[in-house]
């Protein structure tokens, strides 16, 4: 992989030292340099425990989703408390790698960057390891083509393309920075922030030729092929904080090193920190008032934070107001503040976008999503006439208990093990399903403000946007005390009795039931999605891969824990199911209700979940594939405009828009138009802005809105509009329908679309058992036979599929080994849509052996298939012959032969 391509697709966050505040490394620019790789180097790699050694594979640092290095050859790398007090200071490091040896290297990714780039790192040479040359950081082969930073004794020198340059100190047992930038040309080493030489030399990489290993960076650089003797071996000691970076011609500075590190962080009102891309909800206030929100930046770095800007953006920016100055330039622990003002002029949900911009290398652009709404509106559409639609309504895969009538304007569900919760839109949550009385679905009154639910044995868990945690249920009493002092939390999870939260700096906290090991997380790091299980935790990477806490009794522990390039998963005692970033799923289950595997070559998936007898699979498209243990499980099949699903212990939950469905047309031909009304239902008026249509088959569908007005008067405005559905294409086609409006909750009101098209031509189908096959596309193997025999025969299937009689024609033996085959050819009249019939194919070598082929050819007035092709195949046999020689008086039987061997005898 090109080192460049692989930068951050994923934000990750970094705990400061000592300060709880929050930064964001990403491949954003910070106005002069943009960091592609970071790897911290130990306190925030899974088991990091002081003297430890390094797992062998496969660690992922947090900060980096191309951040995946491993120990090389057959030497151990360990953790460190060992870290130098300017790499705590700067970046809040608290652990760092020891090299053991001199054949042990750190792999990194690769880069094939020709200028304007650096590479960075804390290093301390350990006084064991003697005098020699020693690779510290490598990006190629620096003897072949490529570059590298190298202790030479108590100096420290790089090399370019196998000509080395500079000289700086690099004492043992202490810590140096180091670094190597080239800058519009010039390659310059820097020892603690002091030029220590340059190169005007050219990275050239080797060739694609060479072994892929060439390309791969490297921190400890194992025999690299400089032309020097004795050989470089891998650099001894301890490496931390190692980050590459790029920049524009001629932007760079010292001060973009870490040695010179500026650092911001962002707080809300009331010392509430926050990490980039948060949300922050600003009071709900009717037009004409406004409300505002006091934000502080303060600089944590030893250089001063410069270039500070802050701006409003975003769909709504003109809502949203700065008030007071921000400063260019924040010195070192000083900190300032700013307003924003939310001022609408009309209801309805609005966002904004706070864009914040300073000199930290590391955080780049700071960016807080705002929103505030206003109530007054609301909007209900019906089809047919006093029937209404559901914009995301929550669905329920098990037959034992429903969902409330008119439970819309849903963001996401949460399963439990006999419940399940709904947050809607305007953040207030509605519990349904058990009934014996445990108080799961008891929800508080007057709760509100809610942004995460989760659902467990007995017991239901809200965050609010205040980062307070709600709990009820008859197992809330064990867990509804969290640790002191938790904040920052983003998610949380429930399981049997214990809850998992996971928080803005990546780490994990859990609390309640933990005698099983549940809650020995606290060394997780680096996790952007958490999940809960019985006596389980899960915890997902950002190099994906899923690490999992608890008693190892159920089988999808250990399957988890195997598996990479997960973007997200659903597991259930049992049960689990992992959605890969291909778009394709994995997934096991081995419960009492026997094994389900999710239909063949599922694809274009982007959320999964799965209960212990039933799972779904929502697709690109939106519709989902659902498979399950047994029939009275509803698993959404043919359910359409699925936006987001969850799994329980015995059931899937769904969050869907309504559909209506058209009557099945011929292609090209139009449906009779389905009327829809809209209702204004709110106190005050409700602003329209048209109605549309979107989707993969938006084109099959068209509406007449011409009475539709752009606003309703509120309480008993009325309008109605109509949709006709001509199908272009045969099979299901599915659309969108949109109707954009100022309800706060509904403003995305939509709903699907659904009609089936077929055409007036006959299609024939052939088949080879239940495989369907493409005309002159792969083959049929037919039995072996032996020569002079009839083999077994093989029966081949035509189906009509068409609309209209096929009529078939033929079959027809070609090749020049057709002799070898027969084909019974009584083929009956047409074939009616939906009717079959099937020829017997046989293997008749005559003389021939080996492998024999020919062509069957059905013809048939199919429009595009006249002539469909099968590819026959079979292996023809000769007869065996057995010669029995003379053995001597009483002999009997054969004569004996080893394996393998042979016996030899005259013929007489």
């Amino acid at each position: 992989m090109n080192f460049l391509s692989s930068v951050l697709r994923k934000s990750r966050l970094i705990p400061a030292l000592g300060l709880g505040f929050l930064i964001l490394l990403s491949s954003s620019s910070s106005g002069i340099v943009s960091t592609s790789q970071y790897l911290p180097m130990g306190e925030r790699d899974p088991g990091d425990t002081t003297g430890l050694a390094m797992a062998t594979s496969g660690i992922s640092s947090p900060s980096s989703s191309s951040g995946i290095y491993s120990v090389g050859v057959t030497s151990t790398a360990y953790y460190s408390t060992d870290v130098s007090p300017e790499a705590a200071d700067r970046t809040g490091s608290n652990r760092s790698i020891y090299l053991s040896r001199g054949d042990c290297q750190l792999t990194a990714s690769s880069t094939t960057s020709q200028d304007n780039f650096g590479a960075e790192a804390w290093v301390r040479p350990s006084a064991s390891a003697g005098t020699g040359m020693r690779g510290i950081i490598c990006f190629g082969d620096p003897g072949v083509g490529g570059w590298g930073i190298f202790q030479d004794g108590g100096r420290c020198r790089a090399a370019i393309n196998g000509t080395f340059f500079g000289d700086g100190p690099l004492p043992q047992n202490t810590w140096s920075h180091i670094a190597l930038v080239r800058n519009g040309g010039i390659a310059t080493l820097y020892v603690n922030g002091q030029a220590a030489g340059s190169s005007s030399l050219t990275p050239v990489y080797p060739p694609s030729s060479y072994s892929s290993s060439y390309f791969q960076g490297s921190i400890g650089c194992y025999q690299v092929a400089l032309p020097s003797s004795p050989l470089p071996v891998s650099f001894v000691g301890n490496v931390d904080e190692f980050r590459f970076f790029t920049f524009a011609a001629g932007q760079f500075s010292l001060n973009d090193l870490l040695l010179s590190a500026s650092r911001l962080a962002v707080e809300q009102s009331a010392d509430v920190p926050l990490a980039p891309g948060s949300t922050v909800s600003l009071d709900r206030v009717a037009p004409g008032e406004s409300s505002s929100m006091v934000f502080t930046l303060k600089s944590l770095g030893v250089s001063p934070l410069t270039s500070v800007k802050a701006t409003i953006g975003g769909i709504d920016r003109n809502l949203f107001s700065l008030e007071g100055p921000v400063p260019s330039s924040i010195a070192a622990g000083d900190s300032a503040t700013f307003t924003v003002r939310f001022s609408p002029v009309i209801a309805g949900r609005r966002s904004g976008l706070l864009r914040i911009v300073t000199n930290d290398p590391l955080v780049g652009t700071f960016d807080v999503n705002l929103s505030g709404r206003t109530p007054g509106r609301e909007i209900r559409i019906e089809q047919p006439a006093g029937v209404p639609l559901f914009s995301n309504q929550a669905l329920v895969s098990s037959g034992s208990f429903g969902v409330p009538n008119g439970l819309d304007t849903v963001q996401t569900v949460a399963a439990g093990l006999y419940h399940a919760l709904a947050l809607k839109k305007d953040g207030t949550v509605v519990a349904w399903g058990a009934t014996g009385g445990s108080g799961e679905t008891d929800v508080p009154r007057g709760l509100t403000g809610v942004r995460k639910i989760a659902a467990g044995d007995h017991l239901s868990v809200a965050l609010k946007e205040d980062g307070s945690l709600v709990f009820w249920g008859t197992k809330a009493n064990g867990v509804q005390s969290p640790p002191v002092g938790l904040s920052g939390v983003v998610d949380i999870a429930a399981g049997n009795s214990h809850v998992v939260a996971l928080k803005n700096d990546g780490t994990v906290v859990g609390w309640g039931f933990g005698n099983q090991g549940q809650l020995n997380i606290t060394d997780l790091s680096g996790i952007t999605g958490i999940g809960a299980s019985d006596n389980t935790t899960f915890a997902l990477k950002g190099d994906g891969t899923v690490f999992e806490r608890g008693p190892n009794a159920s089988s999808h522990s250990f399957y988890l824990n195997g598996l990479k390039n997960v973007s997200a998963f659903s597991a259930v005692s049992n049960s689990s199911l992992a959605l890969l970033r291909t778009g394709t799923v994995s997934f096991r289950n081995e419960g009492f209700s026997g094994t389900f595997q999710p239909p063949a070559g599922l694809a274009n998936v982007v959320a999964v979940a799965t209960s212990t007898s039933a799972a779904v699979a929502l697709k690109s498209d939106r519709t989902v594939a659902g498979w399950a243990a047994s029939s009275s499980f509803n698993t959404f099949d043919g359910l359409t405009a699925v936006k987001s699903v969850s799994g329980g212990k015995y059931y899937v939950t769904a969050v869907a828009d309504s559909t209506v469905e058209f009557e099945r047309r011929l292609v090209s031909s139009s449906s009779s138009p389905k009327t829809f009304t809209i209702r204004s239902i709110g106190s005050q008026p409700l602003d329209l802005s048209g109605v549309t249509l979107d989707g993969p088959n938006a084109q099959d569908f068209s509406v007449d809105a011409v009475n539709v007005p752009s606003v309703l008067a509120g309480e008993s405005g009325k309008a109605t509009f109509t949709v006709s559905f001509t199908p272009h294409g045969q099979g299901v086609r599915i659309a969108t329908l949109r109707v954009p409006n100022n309800d706060p909750n509904r403003s995305d009101f939509s709903v699907s679309l659904k009609g089936q098209g077929f055409s007036d031509t006959p299609e024939i189908s052939v088949f080879s058992g239940t495989t369907e096959l493409a005309s002159g596309n792969g083959s049929v193997t037919l039995p072996k036979a032996l020569t002079g025999t009839v083999g077994a025969p093989q029966t081949i299937t035509i189906q009509n599929t068409g609309n209209v009689d096929l009529f078939l024609y033929g079959p027809e033996l070609g090749g020049s080994q057709a002799v070898d085959f027969n084909v019974d050819s009584a083929l009956p009249g047409p074939l009616a849509p939906g009717a079959s019939t099937t020829l017997t194919v046989a293997l008749t070598p005559r003389f021939a052996t080996g492998m024999l082929s020919a062509v069957l050819s059905i013809y048939s007035n199919d429009a595009d298939e006249k002539t469909f092709i099968v590819n026959l195949k079979g292996e023809a046999q000769g007869p065996e012959i057995s010669v029995e020689p003379e053995r001597g008086a009483g002999a009997r039987g054969p004569p004996a032969v080893g394996s393998g061997g042979r016996a030899e005898h005259p013929l007489r």
